[in-house]
């Protein structure tokens, strides 16, 4: 008997106890050190709108890291190694995708190792990752392009700097995206910088002051009183 996040009914996400059975033959045990919550799709199986969804409770997630505990006959790889996974094959829960337990019964050949210089946090991201650099490749985005998307909470959608704008120069220096990133990276929150960009063919400076980034890190942990 393992824990795991449950999405239990509409719109609602629960802590709950699943059944994970032992690894069988060609299956393993892992057991979870960080799973990475995916917000878009996850938002939307809970709110019931992901096709050929689970029937409720489900448990959501498909990124988890995390170490060999179990190993089932007929298994190469060796307890305690360190891998990625997109989450247990098998609950007593239904599964989307099974990402968000504590342990999970997985096929082999559905392993990823993870290098000993990768910590288990990093490997966490790794789907995520996967298809944000698969989207840059299909895109094949180059210097010059125009900006894609725009916080709405932070300082660039504040000061004016909407999506489709070009951005080409930082404090008058001509940029493309490495230095771009390059220059800001030197700043700190509070400074203020001046971008100018083309929206379609009207030049602009926008002047705005940076703010620290925001975070990148989602706990989910218990409380004494849900509300």
């Amino acid at each position: 008997l393992y824990s795991s996040a449950a999405s239990d009914v509409y719109k609602r996400q629960a802590l709950a106890d699943t059944e994970i059975p032992a690894p069988g033959p060609g299956e393993v045990l892992v057991e979870a050190a960080y799973t990475c919550v995916s917000p878009g799709t996850e938002l939307r199986c809970l709110a019931g709108a992901q096709p050929n969804a689970a029937p409720w409770p489900f448990i959501p997630g498909y990124a988890l890291a995390g170490t060999v505990v179990e190993c089932g006959a007929g298994v190469e790889v060796a307890r305690g190694a360190a891998v990625f996974c997109t989450g247990t094959r098998q609950a007593s829960h239904g599964r989307m995708w099974g990402g968000h337990v504590s342990h999970a019964v997985v096929p082999e050949e559905a392993l990823f190792l993870v290098p000993s210089s990768v910590d288990l946090l990093d490997a966490s991201l790794a789907h995520l990752a996967g298809i944000a650099y698969h989207g840059a490749r299909v895109a094949r985005t180059a210097p010059g392009e125009q900006v894609a998307a725009v916080r709405s909470d932070g300082p660039a959608f504040a000061a004016g700097i909407y999506a489709n704008d070009e951005i080409i120069a930082l404090d008058g220096v001509r940029v493309d995206e490495q230095r771009l990133l390059a220059r800001v990276v030197e700043r700190r929150p509070g400074d203020t910088v001046t971008y100018s960009l083309f929206r379609r063919d009207e030049l602009l400076h926008v002047s705005l002051a940076l703010a620290p980034a925001p975070p990148d890190t989602l706990k989910i942990v218990p409380v004494d009183a849900p509300s």
